[in-house]
């Protein structure tokens, strides 16, 4: 999710999905209110859940968390992205770790730009 965890966490599947039906979620104090408010209704039962509706989508894409996207310019792919990262050679795997076995890892976060981590500053 956008805090870089998992909502609910257990030591096995019947704990988790325990939690997942009892269990309240806790949001941490940095997350914006529109950005906590949006996953809260994504993560209601289907029925009540954003984007479910008659409406579908669209019920999504007008919440408030999205509401500095031109939807239409987006869709035409003429929206600037934000950050752009530098593409090496296709066959390059120098930012994948491995393991011994030559089987690949999760890929590590790298820095990035300073514009990029001023446009998350406070998320």
């Amino acid at each position: 999710m956008m805090t870089g965890e998992l909502p609910f966490t257990a030591m096995n599947e019947v704990e988790l999905f325990r939690k997942i039906t009892k269990c309240k979620v806790d949001f941490p104090s940095y997350l914006q209110k529109d950005a906590e408010d949006l996953l809260r209704k994504l993560l209601i039962k289907r029925k009540k859940r954003i984007g479910c509706g008659s409406d579908g989508s669209t019920e999504i894409r007008r919440h408030d968390f999205f509401k500095s996207i031109d939807w239409d310019v987006l869709y035409r792919k003429e929206m600037e992205a934000p950050w752009k990262p530098d593409f090496s050679p296709d066959n390059d795997l120098s930012d994948v770790s491995t393991r011994v076995d030559g089987s690949i890892l999760d890929t590590p976060l790298k820095k990035l730009p300073n514009e990029v981590n001023e446009k998350f500053k406070g998320f």
